[in-house]
C-alpha cells in the first residue's frame, strides 16, 4: 500500500509462499477492491477507465503518458453527494499510485491526496482504503476472503459531506 494508504495488507512468513502470493497477483488470482473519496460527480455510476502510467522526469508521483504502463481500473459509485463520490475500485493491473494519478487524471483525485491535487482540508492522507483481498490459498486451495471495513477517519469525511451536498440541495 501507498504511505498514508489504509487496509489490508497480504505478507507470507516465507520465500517459498511470498513467491506463490506474486504468481497469483500476477495471474490475476489475487483480487483486491478498494474504497476511495474522491472530488466530483461521475457521468456514468460505474465503469472502466484504461490508460498508461509513467514516470516524467522531474515530476514527483506518476502521470498518464503515451508510453507509459498498461492500467485498466474499474470503479463503482456507491454514493455521491454534490462534489464528492465514494467508490469502489478494483484494479486489473497493479500499478504504482495507479488508482491515485489515474482518477486524478479524470478529474477526481482523491480527498486528501496532496501529491495529485485533492483537498487537504477534510482529511490529512488519501482517501483510500483497501477493504477486500480474495485469492486461493496457495497451499491448501481453499479461497480466502478478507475485509476490513471502512477506517473512522474515511467514514467521518463521507458522513460530513453527505450533510454538506444535503444543505446545498436545501438551498
Amino acid at each position: 500500500l501507498d504511505k498514508g494508504v489504509s487496509g489490508i495488507v497480504v505478507y507470507a512468513k516465507t520465500k517459498q509462499m511470498a513467491g506463490m502470493l506474486a504468481s497469483a497477483r500476477e495471474g490475476q488470482l489475487l483480487h483486491k477492491e478498494y474504497l476511495a473519496i474522491v472530488k466530483g460527480k461521475f457521468e456514468e455510476q460505474q465503469g472502466t477507465l484504461k490508460y498508461t502510467l509513467g514516470k516524467e522526469k522531474g515530476i514527483r508521483g506518476r502521470s498518464v503518458t503515451v508510453d507509459g504502463q498498461k492500467c485498466i481500473t474499474n470503479y463503482e459509485v456507491i454514493t455521491e453527494g454534490n462534489f464528492f463520490s465514494l467508490i469502489k475500485v478494483h484494479i486489473e493491473t497493479g500499478r504504482l499510485h495507479q488508482i491515485r494519478a489515474g482518477m486524478a487524471h479524470f478529474g477526481h483525485p482523491l480527498i486528501g491526496d496532496r501529491l495529485y491535487g485533492g483537498s487537504m482540508h477534510a482529511m490529512k492522507r488519501p482517501a483510500l482504503h483497501c477493504w477486500k483481498v480474495e485469492f486461493v490459498h496457495p497451499k491448501t486451495k481453499k479461497k480466502i476472503t478478507i475485509e476490513c471495513k471502512l477506517p473512522d477517519d474515511m467514514q467521518k469525511v463521507v458522513n460530513k459531506l453527505q450533510e454538506i451536498s444535503t444543505v446545498a440541495t436545501g438551498l
